[in-house]
Order: structure tokens, then C-alpha cells, then sequence
């Protein structure tokens, strides 16, 4: 609710922000179009060890926007619809996941010619993905893919 007011008192050109932080929360899942029209070129959510529910439809007005995704400390485990909604992100450029519960990275997982890093875990902050498994053309076409940390 505090978005859809903030979108009603924005004007049209004053919905796009730089970047939105969750951090340190108890929710557990962000509902359908969380943030109505505003817009982010950063999502991060760091700390939520409850989350474990991104809906497909979560970032609508981000989509064309976002280059930034990150988490870090969540519980999100359901590797079909977090890489569904981030393959929606047509100019995303950096993905950034660490110490989830995704076991996997699904077929088609990735499919954006502008992303160039992917990290799942660092090794000198001790942070990782539990990824067991990578299907079949998961990395598909990444033409400006320099990094990909597993």
C-alpha cells in the first residue's frame, strides 16, 4: 500500500529510483506488483531469512529497467519461478545470490544479452548457493557473460 500512494503522489516522470533495499525483515513473500509503477534499476534483499516467495509478477515496472539483482540470507528455494522472473529482466547485467536455497538452475534459465556477471557464492565472505544441479542450455545465449562464480 505504501507504494501504490507513493505512485498516486508521484508524477509520471518521478517513478524511477536508482535502487530499493529489503533488508533485515520477517516477510515471507512480496505480493503481485509490489511496488505498482515505480521503478528500480537495483533490487536487493539482503537478511530476510523468511522470504521465500518472489511472484512472477513482483516487478512489473522494473522489467525494463533493472540491471542489478542481488541477495543475500534469504530462504528462496523454488528455482523455476525465481529464474522466471528473472529472465523478465531483459536489461539485467549483474546477478548476485548468495547463501539461498536454490539446488538449481533450470533449462533457459538466462537469457539476457546485456548480462555480464553472475555470482552464486564468494569465497572470501564464506557465502555460497547449495546449487546441486544445472540443466541443459540454463545459460543459453549470454553474449556478455565475462563471470560466472558457482
Amino acid at each position: 500500500s505504501i507504494f501504490l500512494e507513493l505512485s498516486a503522489f508521484l508524477g509520471a516522470n518521478e517513478t524511477r529510483f536508482d535502487s530499493f533495499l529489503l533488508h533485515n525483515t520477517t516477510i515471507e513473500a512480496l505480493p503481485s506488483n509490489v511496488f505498482a509503477n515505480i521503478s528500480f534499476t537495483a533490487l536487493m534483499f539482503q537478511d530476510n531469512p523468511r522470504l521465500t516467495q518472489i511472484p512472477l509478477d513482483a516487478f512489473v515496472a522494473s522489467r525494463d529497467q533493472l540491471e542489478i539483482f542481488e541477495t543475500l540470507n534469504t530462504n528462496l528455494s523454488d528455482s523455476e519461478t525465481i529464474f522466471a522472473v528473472l529472465r523478465q529482466f531483459v536489461n539485467l547485467r549483474r546477478l548476485s545470490m548468495h547463501n539461498d536455497r536454490l539446488t538449481r538452475i533450470p533449462a533457459n534459465a538466462f537469457n539476457q544479452s546485456r548480462l555480464e556477471e553472475i555470482w552464486f557464492g564468494l569465497e572470501n565472505r564464506r557465502t555460497s548457493q547449495p546449487i546441486e544441479r544445472i540443466d541443459a542450455f540454463a545459460l543459453g545465449d549470454l553474449p556478455n557473460l565475462q563471470l560466472f562464480r558457482l
